[in-house]
């Protein structure tokens, strides 16, 4: 199974996003553009019913990915993470040593 090219510019982005029904403005699309093409997480941060989880579902379903979701807000232990989202911070973490160790 291959996985969907990454958007090649932020008009792309754009695009890419229009076409999954999600009306992205300028600077999210240049967020979300530089996070994938750093091969960088994005964190989103906001009041609830801003749309985070949105444009979660929107760039799972754009690059063909399952959507993980951990709900993180202050005063949050790792600990407690980990007992909440399990798989979740596995794989983040996961994520992060094979970044580190792909690192130049």
């Amino acid at each position: 199974m291959s996985t969907p090219a990454l958007p090649h510019s932020i008009d792309d982005t754009l695009a890419r996003l229009a076409a999954l029904d999600y009306v992205a403005d300028h600077s999210l699309a240049t967020c979300v553009f530089l996070a994938l093409k750093l091969q960088r997480p994005l964190f989103l941060k906001g009041e609830p019913g801003t749309g985070k989880t949105e444009i979660a579902r929107t760039l799972a379903a754009m690059l063909e990915r399952p959507l993980i979701r951990l709900q993180c807000y202050e005063g949050l232990a790792l600990a407690l993470a980990r007992l909440r989202g399990g798989e979740a911070v596995q794989l983040l973490a996961q994520a992060q040593l094979t970044a580190a160790t792909a690192a130049p």
